[in-house]
């Protein structure tokens, strides 16, 4: 019997290592199963679940990019996001526009105002935040450490 493998007997170390290997499986997929399957934690989630909760969205919100492509995960073909992260999906007017909102600049009025933004969703540092809690056209609702939600109290006339 020298030189031969007989299949008949098998020993314990195999048997140890086919139970180790399948209680780590388990272990792997139970773990992968309990947890988020994305990672929502800049985004405006509990932002956007009251501006849903008042009606304001789906619909036109005035937001970021990145907020977009959110909103777009969240309500599908519903969502109608003023821009998103796919630049060469939009106009050149639109992003000029969105970059007149993201400076800040003195146009930002008439930017909301020709897009008929009746809702913004601004991250709170960046300057619209701060022009659009001081302005008496719109009114804050929602504010915490990195959003502003504002709903307008008037249409510009």
């Amino acid at each position: 019997g020298m030189g031969t493998i007989d299949g008949a007997r098998r020993g314990l170390v195999p048997a140890v290592g086919l139970v180790a290997l399948v209680g780590l499986g388990v272990v792997l997929t139970v773990g992968a199963v309990g947890r988020p399957a994305y990672n929502l934690s800049l985004y405006p989630v509990q932002e956007v679940s009251w501006l849903e909760q008042h009606h304001l969205v789906p619909g036109r919100v005035a937001t970021t990019d990145y907020v977009g492509n959110y909103l777009e995960f969240r309500f599908g073909t519903r969502a109608d996001a003023f821009i998103d992260d796919r630049a060469d999906v939009f106009p050149p007017a639109v992003e000029k526009d969105y970059g007149v909102l993201l400076s800040g600049s003195a146009r930002w009025r008439q930017v909301l105002a020709r897009y008929r933004f009746d809702v913004v969703l601004w991250p709170r540092s960046e300057a619209l935040a701060s022009l659009i809690s001081e302005d008496p056209g719109w009114r804050v609702q929602m504010s915490d450490r990195h959003w502003v939600v504002a709903v307008r109290t008037r249409r510009p006339g």
